[in-house]
């Protein structure tokens, strides 16, 4: 008995529908609390804006951003270290039953035993045998 290798492709629609509903969600909660936010405290910018505050603001910004595609890529990184371990292993077993197939083959061959006819000639030639 052979186990059923084959991905469940059941579960990677839903899971990426609710996945893509929750960053909504949460998207629009992150909207609407910076909106009201900016909206309820007048989110003015006091007038000495120089070289340095402004370039600490873009390294701030920058920094953040940076952060996060670091997160991403080892999110991704996992994901497709996972993805790579369930193919090789789905592709190894399966080799690995080819390769003892052909071997129990070859060892009834060596030994003087045929395996199980397959088809009507099989069977009229093992008859003609005797």
């Amino acid at each position: 008995m052979q186990a059923d290798h084959r991905p469940k492709t059941g579960t990677a629609p839903f899971a990426t529908v609710w996945a893509s509903r929750l960053l909504l969600a949460v998207n629009l909660a992150l909207f609407v609390a910076l909106l009201s936010l900016t909206i309820g405290r007048g989110a003015a910018f006091s007038p000495p804006w120089d070289g340095p505050a402004g370039a600490t603001v873009a390294l701030t910004a920058a920094a953040i951003v940076l952060a996060a595609v670091g997160i991403g890529v080892g999110l991704l990184a996992v994901w497709g270290a996972t993805t790579l371990r369930d193919h090789a292993a789905r592709i190894a077993a399966e080799a690995a039953g080819q390769a003892a197939d052909r071997q129990v083959q070859q060892l009834l061959r060596d030994w003087g035993l045929s395996p199980a006819p397959e088809s009507g000639e099989d069977v009229a030639r093992a008859y003609e045998k005797e």
